[in-house]
């Protein structure tokens, strides 16, 4: 149960940088990359921005779940955590780039 929540700790840091430092510009290196938010600079800020808000918030859920679930288990099976997390990111990668579509068509 460390484990899972160092690395929740770890997601929780590094999203909480990621709000106070997004990439400017659109780079391969830095930032939410994907097809749609690398097409212009409004994206580009729209899905970073969105991307750092959400990553905040699932890795702040992870912290509190992770922590009350090791006060009452002793060990989890480490597989299940990785599902989740791979679940919730997939989620998350679904719904920016939803959002993102919207926020195209409403520029236009």
């Amino acid at each position: 149960m460390r484990s899972e929540l160092l690395v929740s700790l770890l997601l929780f840091l590094i999203s909480v940088l990621y709000y106070y430092f997004q990439p400017k510009k659109i780079n391969n290196f830095y930032g939410y990359r994907s097809r749609k938010s690398m097409k212009n600079l409004v994206n580009w800020q729209y899905s970073n921005r969105l991307a750092a808000i959400l990553m905040f918030r699932i890795s702040l859920f992870n912290l509190l779940l992770f922590f009350i679930l090791s006060q009452v288990y002793q060990e989890l099976n480490k597989n299940y955590f990785g599902v989740f997390l791979i679940i919730q990111f997939l989620a998350m990668f679904f719904y920016i780039e939803k959002k993102t579509a919207e926020n195209e068509n409403q520029q236009l």
